[in-house]
Protein backbone atom coordinates (compact mmCIF):
# COMPACT_ATOMS: atom_id res chain seq x y z
CA UNK A 1 0.00 0.00 0.00
CA UNK A 2 0.74 3.49 -0.50
CA UNK A 3 -0.01 7.10 0.57
CA UNK A 4 -0.79 10.04 -2.10
CA UNK A 5 -0.60 13.82 -1.09
CA UNK A 6 -3.02 15.78 -3.03
CA UNK A 7 -1.52 19.16 -4.17
CA UNK A 8 -4.35 19.87 -6.89
CA UNK A 9 -7.73 21.28 -5.63
CA UNK A 10 -9.13 18.67 -8.04
CA UNK A 11 -6.77 15.61 -7.77
CA UNK A 12 -7.20 12.22 -9.41
CA UNK A 13 -4.67 9.39 -9.17
CA UNK A 14 -5.36 6.46 -12.38
CA UNK A 15 -4.69 3.23 -12.18
CA UNK A 16 -4.13 1.16 -14.98
CA UNK A 17 -7.26 -2.18 -14.88
CA UNK A 18 -3.94 -4.30 -15.84
CA UNK A 19 -2.21 -3.40 -12.47
CA UNK A 20 -4.82 -3.08 -9.99
CA UNK A 21 -7.60 -5.78 -11.26
CA UNK A 22 -11.20 -4.97 -11.37
CA UNK A 23 -12.06 -1.97 -10.00
CA UNK A 24 -15.18 0.06 -9.31
CA UNK A 25 -16.90 2.30 -6.76
CA UNK A 26 -17.55 -0.33 -3.83
CA UNK A 27 -14.63 -2.68 -3.87
CA UNK A 28 -11.31 -0.25 -4.18
CA UNK A 29 -8.92 -2.18 -6.15
CA UNK A 30 -9.24 -5.40 -4.55
CA UNK A 31 -10.43 -8.33 -6.51
CA UNK A 32 -10.03 -11.97 -6.38
CA UNK A 33 -12.01 -13.26 -9.12
CA UNK A 34 -12.81 -17.05 -9.01
CA UNK A 35 -12.21 -17.20 -5.34
CA UNK A 36 -13.83 -20.51 -3.42
CA UNK A 37 -14.28 -18.27 0.06
CA UNK A 38 -14.50 -15.09 -0.24
CA UNK A 39 -15.99 -12.81 2.31
CA UNK A 40 -16.05 -9.01 2.09
CA UNK A 41 -17.13 -6.08 4.57
CA UNK A 42 -18.32 -2.82 4.80
CA UNK A 43 -18.66 -0.50 8.05
CA UNK A 44 -20.68 2.53 7.77
CA UNK A 45 -20.63 5.28 10.83
CA UNK A 46 -21.55 8.54 11.21
CA UNK A 47 -17.97 9.90 10.44
CA UNK A 48 -17.39 7.52 7.51
CA UNK A 49 -16.92 4.28 6.36
CA UNK A 50 -14.32 1.38 6.00
CA UNK A 51 -13.67 -2.55 4.47
CA UNK A 52 -11.92 -5.34 4.85
CA UNK A 53 -11.70 -8.62 3.00
CA UNK A 54 -11.07 -12.43 4.13
CA UNK A 55 -10.34 -14.56 1.08
CA UNK A 56 -8.88 -18.31 0.60
CA UNK A 57 -7.41 -20.47 -1.76
CA UNK A 58 -5.14 -18.21 -3.67
CA UNK A 59 -2.08 -19.92 -1.61
CA UNK A 60 -2.41 -17.93 1.21
CA UNK A 61 -1.31 -19.19 5.27
CA UNK A 62 -3.06 -19.14 7.86
CA UNK A 63 -0.45 -16.99 9.48
CA UNK A 64 0.53 -13.47 7.83
CA UNK A 65 2.22 -13.43 4.19
CA UNK A 66 2.76 -11.83 1.03
CA UNK A 67 -0.72 -12.41 -0.07
CA UNK A 68 -1.94 -10.40 3.48
CA UNK A 69 -2.94 -6.77 3.09
CA UNK A 70 -1.89 -4.73 5.80
CA UNK A 71 -4.03 -2.20 7.71
CA UNK A 72 -3.05 0.84 7.02
CA UNK A 73 -3.43 3.77 9.04
CA UNK A 74 -4.42 7.31 7.68
CA UNK A 75 -2.65 10.26 8.20
CA UNK A 76 -5.51 12.39 8.64
CA UNK A 77 -7.16 12.65 12.29
CA UNK A 78 -10.83 11.45 11.01
CA UNK A 79 -11.25 7.77 10.20
CA UNK A 80 -12.97 4.41 10.57
CA UNK A 81 -10.98 1.48 10.98
CA UNK A 82 -11.87 -2.15 9.96
CA UNK A 83 -9.97 -5.28 10.44
CA UNK A 84 -9.26 -9.23 11.17
CA UNK A 85 -6.23 -9.97 12.33
CA UNK A 86 -4.40 -13.82 11.17
CA UNK A 87 -4.24 -17.23 13.24
CA UNK A 88 -1.58 -15.75 15.21
CA UNK A 89 -1.59 -13.70 18.81
CA UNK A 90 0.86 -11.44 17.87
CA UNK A 91 0.22 -10.62 14.33
CA UNK A 92 -0.44 -7.05 12.55
CA UNK A 93 -3.98 -6.36 12.10
CA UNK A 94 -5.12 -7.07 8.08
CA UNK A 95 -7.38 -5.18 5.75
CA UNK A 96 -6.81 -8.03 3.37
CA UNK A 97 -6.48 -11.54 5.17
CA UNK A 98 -5.35 -14.53 2.77
CA UNK A 99 -5.43 -17.38 4.55
CA UNK A 100 -4.88 -21.33 3.08
CA UNK A 101 -8.17 -23.03 2.01
CA UNK A 102 -6.52 -26.65 2.47
CA UNK A 103 -5.58 -25.79 6.05
CA UNK A 104 -9.26 -24.41 6.70
CA UNK A 105 -10.43 -27.41 5.09
CA UNK A 106 -8.66 -29.80 7.55
CA UNK A 107 -9.74 -27.81 10.77
CA UNK A 108 -11.61 -30.51 13.12
CA UNK A 109 -13.06 -26.87 14.76
CA UNK A 110 -14.43 -24.07 14.10
CA UNK A 111 -11.71 -21.23 12.99
CA UNK A 112 -12.08 -17.97 14.70
CA UNK A 113 -10.56 -15.29 13.19
CA UNK A 114 -10.73 -11.60 15.87
CA UNK A 115 -12.41 -8.77 14.41
CA UNK A 116 -12.63 -5.13 15.24
CA UNK A 117 -13.93 -1.92 14.32
CA UNK A 118 -12.98 1.63 15.40
CA UNK A 119 -14.03 5.73 13.96
CA UNK A 120 -12.41 8.72 15.07
CA UNK A 121 -13.30 12.10 14.54
CA UNK A 122 -10.73 14.89 15.35
CA UNK A 123 -8.21 12.52 16.74
CA UNK A 124 -10.89 11.16 19.32
CA UNK A 125 -12.94 7.93 19.66
CA UNK A 126 -16.16 8.58 18.27
CA UNK A 127 -19.47 6.41 19.28
CA UNK A 128 -23.05 5.95 18.09
CA UNK A 129 -25.07 3.68 15.51
CA UNK A 130 -22.92 1.46 13.10
CA UNK A 131 -23.96 -1.10 10.70
CA UNK A 132 -21.49 -3.67 9.39
CA UNK A 133 -22.32 -5.28 6.21
CA UNK A 134 -21.12 -7.98 4.14
CA UNK A 135 -22.00 -7.63 0.44
CA UNK A 136 -19.88 -10.50 -1.15
CA UNK A 137 -20.41 -13.99 0.55
CA UNK A 138 -18.70 -16.79 -1.53
CA UNK A 139 -18.40 -20.24 0.74
CA UNK A 140 -16.92 -23.42 -0.32
CA UNK A 141 -20.16 -25.87 -0.33
CA UNK A 142 -21.63 -26.90 2.89
CA UNK A 143 -19.78 -24.30 5.20
CA UNK A 144 -21.52 -21.97 7.09
CA UNK A 145 -19.47 -18.17 8.56
CA UNK A 146 -20.39 -16.62 11.85
CA UNK A 147 -20.43 -13.06 13.11
CA UNK A 148 -20.13 -13.20 16.65
CA UNK A 149 -20.27 -10.12 18.93
CA UNK A 150 -18.27 -10.70 21.83
CA UNK A 151 -19.90 -7.64 23.84
CA UNK A 152 -23.66 -8.84 23.36
CA UNK A 153 -23.31 -12.42 22.73
CA UNK A 154 -25.10 -12.17 19.18
CA UNK A 155 -23.95 -14.64 16.77
CA UNK A 156 -24.86 -14.08 13.19
CA UNK A 157 -24.94 -16.13 9.73
CA UNK A 158 -23.62 -14.50 7.37
CA UNK A 159 -25.48 -16.64 4.84
CA UNK A 160 -28.63 -15.91 6.15
CA UNK A 161 -28.44 -12.19 6.99
CA UNK A 162 -26.88 -8.98 5.09
CA UNK A 163 -26.07 -6.20 7.56
CA UNK A 164 -25.81 -6.02 11.56
CA UNK A 165 -26.51 -3.34 13.46
CA UNK A 166 -24.79 -2.21 16.56
CA UNK A 167 -23.45 0.54 18.84
CA UNK A 168 -19.56 1.81 18.40
CA UNK A 169 -18.62 2.62 22.26
CA UNK A 170 -15.57 4.55 23.43
CA UNK A 171 -12.47 2.51 22.65
CA UNK A 172 -10.72 1.13 25.58
CA UNK A 173 -7.84 3.01 26.82
CA UNK A 174 -3.99 1.41 25.95
CA UNK A 175 -1.75 0.47 28.12
CA UNK A 176 0.93 2.14 29.10
CA UNK A 177 4.55 0.69 29.02
CA UNK A 178 4.76 0.04 32.69
CA UNK A 179 1.20 -1.61 32.23
CA UNK A 180 -1.02 0.68 33.82
CA UNK A 181 -4.26 1.63 31.98
CA UNK A 182 -3.48 5.11 30.08
CA UNK A 183 -6.50 8.24 30.94
CA UNK A 184 -6.05 10.31 28.18
CA UNK A 185 -5.00 8.09 24.91
CA UNK A 186 -8.39 6.52 22.93
CA UNK A 187 -7.35 3.32 21.17
CA UNK A 188 -5.89 3.12 18.05
CA UNK A 189 -4.69 0.34 15.70
CA UNK A 190 -1.34 1.46 14.35
CA UNK A 191 0.88 -0.33 11.92
CA UNK A 192 4.71 -0.99 12.34
CA UNK A 193 5.42 0.77 9.33
CA UNK A 194 2.97 3.61 9.39
CA UNK A 195 4.34 6.81 10.84
CA UNK A 196 1.95 8.58 12.99
CA UNK A 197 0.12 11.59 12.03
CA UNK A 198 1.03 15.16 12.90
CA UNK A 199 -2.04 16.23 15.33
CA UNK A 200 -2.90 19.60 15.62
CA UNK A 201 -1.98 21.30 18.44
CA UNK A 202 -4.44 19.95 21.64
CA UNK A 203 -5.49 17.02 20.05
CA UNK A 204 -4.42 13.89 22.33
CA UNK A 205 -2.16 11.73 19.96
CA UNK A 206 -3.80 8.43 19.45
CA UNK A 207 -1.37 5.89 18.30
CA UNK A 208 -1.06 3.32 20.47
CA UNK A 209 -0.85 -0.74 20.06
CA UNK A 210 -3.37 -2.75 20.17
CA UNK A 211 -3.25 -6.23 22.31
CA UNK A 212 -4.48 -9.24 20.89
CA UNK A 213 -7.42 -10.27 22.13
CA UNK A 214 -9.24 -7.16 22.43
CA UNK A 215 -11.32 -7.03 19.32
CA UNK A 216 -14.80 -6.48 19.60
CA UNK A 217 -16.05 -9.33 16.65
CA UNK A 218 -15.20 -12.98 16.20
CA UNK A 219 -15.46 -14.18 12.78
CA UNK A 220 -15.42 -17.62 13.25
CA UNK A 221 -15.22 -19.93 9.89
CA UNK A 222 -16.90 -23.82 9.99
CA UNK A 223 -15.81 -25.64 7.64
CA UNK A 224 -18.52 -28.20 5.99
CA UNK A 225 -16.81 -31.58 8.10
CA UNK A 226 -17.66 -29.59 11.25
CA UNK A 227 -20.47 -28.50 9.73
CA UNK A 228 -21.72 -31.76 8.89
CA UNK A 229 -20.77 -33.46 12.48
CA UNK A 230 -22.60 -30.87 14.36
CA UNK A 231 -25.59 -32.01 12.23
CA UNK A 232 -25.21 -35.54 13.36
CA UNK A 233 -26.02 -34.54 16.91
CA UNK A 234 -29.35 -35.34 17.18
CA UNK A 235 -31.70 -32.40 18.87
CA UNK A 236 -32.41 -32.51 22.42
CA UNK A 237 -36.10 -32.96 23.46
CA UNK A 238 -35.82 -30.01 25.65
CA UNK A 239 -33.98 -27.51 26.82
CA UNK A 240 -30.04 -29.19 27.75
CA UNK A 241 -27.13 -28.08 29.49
CA UNK A 242 -23.96 -29.41 28.06
CA UNK A 243 -21.87 -27.70 31.16
CA UNK A 244 -18.94 -25.22 30.55
CA UNK A 245 -14.99 -26.09 29.24
CA UNK A 246 -12.87 -25.56 30.78
CA UNK A 247 -14.25 -25.42 34.43
CA UNK A 248 -12.51 -23.73 36.70
CA UNK A 249 -11.34 -20.94 34.51
CA UNK A 250 -9.46 -17.99 34.33
CA UNK A 251 -10.23 -15.83 31.95
CA UNK A 252 -12.50 -17.27 29.53
CA UNK A 253 -14.55 -20.60 29.30
CA UNK A 254 -17.57 -21.92 26.63
CA UNK A 255 -21.00 -22.85 27.62
CA UNK A 256 -22.95 -25.70 25.66
CA UNK A 257 -26.66 -25.55 25.83
CA UNK A 258 -29.52 -26.90 22.93
CA UNK A 259 -32.73 -26.29 21.91
CA UNK A 260 -35.31 -28.49 20.69
CA UNK A 261 -37.04 -25.65 18.67
CA UNK A 262 -36.53 -21.79 17.68
CA UNK A 263 -36.63 -20.15 20.64
CA UNK A 264 -35.75 -16.41 22.22
CA UNK A 265 -32.98 -17.24 24.50
CA UNK A 266 -31.30 -15.29 27.32
CA UNK A 267 -27.79 -16.46 29.10
CA UNK A 268 -26.88 -14.62 31.97
CA UNK A 269 -24.15 -15.12 34.86
CA UNK A 270 -25.10 -14.28 38.35
CA UNK A 271 -23.39 -13.76 41.75
CA UNK A 272 -24.04 -15.59 45.09
CA UNK A 273 -26.19 -13.08 45.83
CA UNK A 274 -28.02 -13.43 42.87
CA UNK A 275 -26.62 -9.78 41.27
CA UNK A 276 -26.47 -10.26 37.06
CA UNK A 277 -23.05 -9.49 36.17
CA UNK A 278 -23.15 -10.42 32.52
CA UNK A 279 -25.21 -11.11 30.12
CA UNK A 280 -24.26 -13.47 27.07
CA UNK A 281 -26.95 -13.93 25.41
CA UNK A 282 -30.26 -12.20 24.58
CA UNK A 283 -32.76 -12.83 21.60
CA UNK A 284 -33.61 -15.39 19.21
CA UNK A 285 -31.90 -18.82 18.04
CA UNK A 286 -32.10 -21.61 16.08
CA UNK A 287 -32.90 -25.21 17.10
CA UNK A 288 -29.76 -27.15 18.10
CA UNK A 289 -26.93 -26.59 20.45
CA UNK A 290 -25.50 -23.60 20.88
CA UNK A 291 -21.56 -22.59 22.26
CA UNK A 292 -21.16 -19.13 23.12
CA UNK A 293 -18.00 -17.97 24.92
CA UNK A 294 -17.83 -16.28 28.15
CA UNK A 295 -15.13 -13.32 28.67
CA UNK A 296 -14.52 -13.31 32.59
CA UNK A 297 -11.67 -10.64 32.26
CA UNK A 298 -13.38 -8.51 34.68
CA UNK A 299 -14.88 -10.87 37.02
CA UNK A 300 -13.11 -11.83 40.30
CA UNK A 301 -12.52 -15.19 41.20
CA UNK A 302 -15.48 -17.23 42.88
CA UNK A 303 -18.46 -19.24 41.88
CA UNK A 304 -21.47 -17.58 39.51
CA UNK A 305 -24.01 -19.50 38.51
CA UNK A 306 -24.90 -19.14 34.57
CA UNK A 307 -28.53 -19.40 33.70
CA UNK A 308 -30.51 -20.46 30.29
CA UNK A 309 -33.61 -18.92 29.72
CA UNK A 310 -35.81 -20.22 26.73
CA UNK A 311 -39.35 -19.09 24.96
CA UNK A 312 -40.87 -21.17 22.62
CA UNK A 313 -43.93 -21.64 20.87
CA UNK A 314 -44.18 -24.44 23.66
CA UNK A 315 -43.98 -22.27 26.63
CA UNK A 316 -40.64 -21.13 28.80
CA UNK A 317 -38.34 -22.83 29.99
CA UNK A 318 -35.06 -22.22 32.29
CA UNK A 319 -31.96 -24.28 33.27
CA UNK A 320 -28.93 -23.30 35.29
CA UNK A 321 -25.55 -24.41 35.71
CA UNK A 322 -22.02 -23.09 37.75
CA UNK A 323 -18.78 -22.36 37.03
CA UNK A 324 -16.19 -21.32 39.08
CA UNK A 325 -13.63 -18.47 38.24
CA UNK A 326 -9.65 -18.44 39.86
CA UNK A 327 -7.73 -15.96 39.03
Amino acid sequence: GFFVKATAATPAVPFAADDTGDIDGFYSAYSRVGAPLKLAFELATGVGEARAFVEAGFGGEQARDRKDGYLLSPLAATFVQLYTRPLSETAEPLAINSLSLGALSKAESPVVLPMDAAAYEAGTPSGGSAVLRWPEVVLPEGWRAELRDTQTGAVVNLSEATEYAFTLGPNAAPETPDGDQATASPRRVEGAQVLPPLLQAGVTDPVAKVAAGSERFELVLTPASVVAAEGDEALPERLTLGGNYPNPFSDETTLRYGLPEAADVRVALYDLLGREVLVVQDGPQTAGWHTPIVDAARLASGLYVWRVEATTPSGPESQTGRMLVVK
